[in-house]
């Protein structure tokens, strides 16, 4: 696969984090006070409001792991394993950007 396709792959991988990131955030903004909600309701929001942010955090992570994956796209320690320094397959880089490691090493 060329530099130009990786590229556009986690170009592609980015826009998907950022309008998941734009989607967390609008659903962490703070609730109107009028709008009357019972006890267990609030506390049920607030869990789910917490799993949310929680969930912003981790894409904030990704976008920016993303971010420098991208700045290394063609140099010689792109895509490859920091323990054993085989090829890391595409796929994996794109879901788990911050991973230096291959599947087999992470198991180790």
């Amino acid at each position: 696969m060329k530099y130009r396709d990786i590229k556009q792959l986690i170009n592609q991988e980015i826009d998907k984090t950022k309008k998941l990131i734009e989607m967390y955030e609008e659903e962490t903004k703070p609730v109107a006070p009028d709008c009357a909600i019972d006890i267990l309701s609030r506390n049920e929001a607030m869990i789910s409001k917490n799993i949310v942010i929680t969930s912003l955090l981790q894409a904030k992570s990704k976008l920016s792991a993303l971010e420098y994956l991208l700045s290394n796209v063609g140099t010689r320690d792109f895509g490859k394993c920091v323990r054993c320094r085989k090829e890391i397959p595409l796929g994996r880089i794109l879901v788990r950007p911050e991973s230096l490691l291959c599947v087999k090493c992470s198991q180790e």
